[in-house]
């Protein structure tokens, strides 16, 4: 056979060289065994793979990650005296975030979530401590139930006065009429000869002027110097707004009004309620769930239905005389709503077009200003405003 053949003349052809050759069958001895060096690559392979396993499932990476969080009633958390409390057939829902340290791997997936903000540590916590970041938003969220309360009750009608031992200072704007000549942590003790007890007296007081007027104000030195009077001009700023357009984030400013350029607390202070209120935080921290509080409280006080029988989503902070304020994390608690039943969402107006971006098709977002501004559009939706006292004149003209 050809093949036969072939193989013949081939071993014809190999025995020409064959005295060339020593020992085994081909004339070399075996190579060593490759079998270690084989391990060794799968050995370090294992190693690695074990170490990026731990990487990236428990070694956190410095930034958070702020993702959905939930949209839930508040009238089951507010507590008011029996004989007062008007129970409602709406919902009012405050909406949370999220949020959480990256680890390794998650941050990945959260960077492909459009629900999901990935920011660096240091935008959440500022100088605030890691350990302390729970004990801060449990603070924030107490002053935000108080504020919430005291914007309540004003608004329907109750004198709620703040009392305390002077305006303390926390804060000096630079280029203000006070920098230079005020300090963090002395105390206003009088406006104009007025004795301000409180942050709310000294601000009064000084609202009352106009930019360009001249008032003395009393301050106390707190380091057991004697008090002193000193003449300020006052500058001018615009004030906060009352309401914003719908459909856009700008807003509806009053005219300049006059300011000292000072931020101020209560030394030693309190409100005086007419009777008690108390808000369950249900381990919520942080100041957001403001005006949801405040439209919780007139709600079980009042037979104003607020929600109009349905559901009204809200956020955003509140301030004892009813100004609203941005809370971040809107995108987060957009994607809660959705969630939910409400198709309306209450927002503060420079947060308008991200909550909107995010609403889709069935969630209606509406921008607000303030506590009224707030009423006024759920009066629109439905709310029986009627059964409110008519509302004060602001407090921020």
């Amino acid at each position: 056979m050809a093949v036969a053949a072939t193989a013949k003349g081939l071993m014809s052809d190999l025995g020409t060289v064959e005295p060339m050759l020593q020992g085994g069958p081909l004339g070399w001895d075996p190579l060593p065994a490759r079998r270690g060096r084989r391990r060794l690559p799968w050995f370090l392979a294992a190693f690695v793979l074990a170490v990026a396993l731990v990487v990236g499932t428990r070694v956190n990476l410095p930034y958070y990650a702020i993702s959905p969080g939930e949209a839930r009633q508040v009238d089951d958390l507010i507590k008011v005296p029996g004989d007062k409390a008007v129970t409602p057939h709406g919902r009012i829902l405050l909406t949370t975030v999220a949020l959480g340290q990256v680890r390794g791997f998650e941050i990945l997936a959260d960077w492909l979530n459009r629900d999901v903000s990935v920011v660096p540590e240091k935008q959440i916590l500022g100088t605030t401590p890691r350990g302390q970041l729970r004990q801060q938003n449990v603070q924030e969220m107490d002053e935000s139930k108080e504020a919430a309360v005291v914007a309540a009750l004003r608004r329907l009608g109750y004198n709620v006065p703040q009392r305390g031992a002077g305006a303390l200072i926390s804060f000096v704007q630079d280029g203000s009429p006070a920098a230079g000549r005020l300090k963090v942590g002395q105390v206003i003790t009088a406006v104009d000869g007025k004795p301000t007890t409180s942050s709310e007296d000294a601000v009064s007081v000084i609202r009352s002027h106009r930019p360009g007027d001249t008032v003395t104000v009393q301050v106390d030195p707190a380091d057991g110097s004697a008090v002193r009077t000193e003449p300020f001009t006052l500058g001018a700023r615009d004030a906060p707004p009352t309401s914003c357009p719908q459909g856009s984030a700008g807003v509806t400013r009053l005219s300049p009004r006059a300011f000292l350029g000072v931020s101020l607390a209560t030394r030693n202070g309190h409100y005086a309620l007419p009777f008690p209120v108390t808000i369950d935080s249900a381990g919520i921290g942080g100041p957001s769930a403001g005006l949801a509080f405040s439209l919780g409280v007139i709600d079980e006080l009042t037979r104003a239905d607020l929600a109009g029988g349905g559901s009204v989503a809200v956020t955003g902070t509140i301030q004892p005389d009813g100004v609203v304020g941005e809370v971040g994390g809107v995108v987060q608690k957009t994607a809660a709503v959705r969630r939910t039943a409400a198709r309306t969402f209450l927002v503060p107006c420079g947060e308008y077009k991200q909550a909107q971006a995010h609403a889709g098709s069935h969630l209606r977002v509406i921008p607000v200003a303030t506590l009224d501004d707030a009423l006024v559009t759920l009066g629109h939706l439905g709310a029986n405003l009627a059964a409110l006292p008519p509302a004060a004149r602001t407090a921020q003209g």
